[in-house]
């Protein structure tokens, strides 16, 4: 059995809106909620609130900053965290995961809230392998953590070899929203799009015309959007 561990950060508004956030210290909730009959669990503190679908791949559904009621997330396609393996060559293969039941457990105290998932494939190869990821919050910060590791079960007898491809839609729905990724050549902007377009945040962004910006030399894990009403 090995495992790849990856970790991917976030932070609210810090990093999609560039606001400095400050506030006094406030503990972390977590509750379990029923969505359309299935089961989600709501994460959150004063600047925060996560949603997560563990029927639905374990993906973030709602991101909410608090202090300004500014939804991260559309309400149709909008979705963090969304898991895949790379082979365009085979759709059914590397989204798999998209709307697999993971399972869940969380944790609750007051200085840290998170949901643990773990969701084995069903396709070919990909019977052989099981995604972990946990996704925590913080009191008093609008960071939020994931942490992945990528199993690969004992019944693969020769190496393996996969590509992560997390698929993120994150930004201010129905305002045009300049994003900016780091990458070996400095950190290089995307034409603007609008968040209930389907527009990407990681190494690509697709625009609202349906045209695509790719920068295949990413240096880091993190991404920056920019929306109309601060640019």
């Amino acid at each position: 059995m090995r495992r790849a561990r990856y970790c991917v950060v976030m932070v609210g508004l810090m990093l999609l809106l560039g606001l400095v956030v400050s506030s006094g210290w406030t503990a972390c909730t977590v509750e379990e909620v029923q969505v359309q009959g299935e089961p989600a669990v709501m994460l959150e503190n004063d600047l925060i609130q996560l949603r997560i679908r563990p029927t639905q791949g374990g993906r973030i559904d709602r991101f909410v900053y608090k202090p300004t009621s500014t939804m991260l997330t559309a309400s149709t396609e909008g979705a963090v965290l969304v898991d895949r393996v790379w082979n365009y060559a085979n759709s059914d293969m590397s989204r798999q995961w998209t709307n697999a039941a993971y399972d869940y457990r969380y944790e609750d105290d007051a200085e840290r809230a998170a949901v643990n998932l773990s969701g084995p494939g069903t396709i070919g190869v990909g019977t052989r392998m099981i995604f972990h990821k946990t996704i925590s919050i913080t009191a008093d910060s609008a960071v939020v953590r994931a942490d992945y590791a990528l199993e690969i079960a004992h019944e693969a007898l020769s190496p393996l070899q996969a590509g992560i491809w997390w698929h993120n839609r994150l930004g201010v729905p129905q305002e045009a929203t300049t994003y900016f990724l780091p990458t070996l050549q400095g950190v290089k902007p995307c034409l603007p799009c609008r968040a209930s377009s389907q527009c990407l945040t990681g190494l690509v962004i697709q625009d609202s015309s349906g045209g695509m910006t790719w920068h295949e030399a990413g240096v880091r894990h993190w991404a920056r959007a920019v929306p109309e009403w601060q640019q």
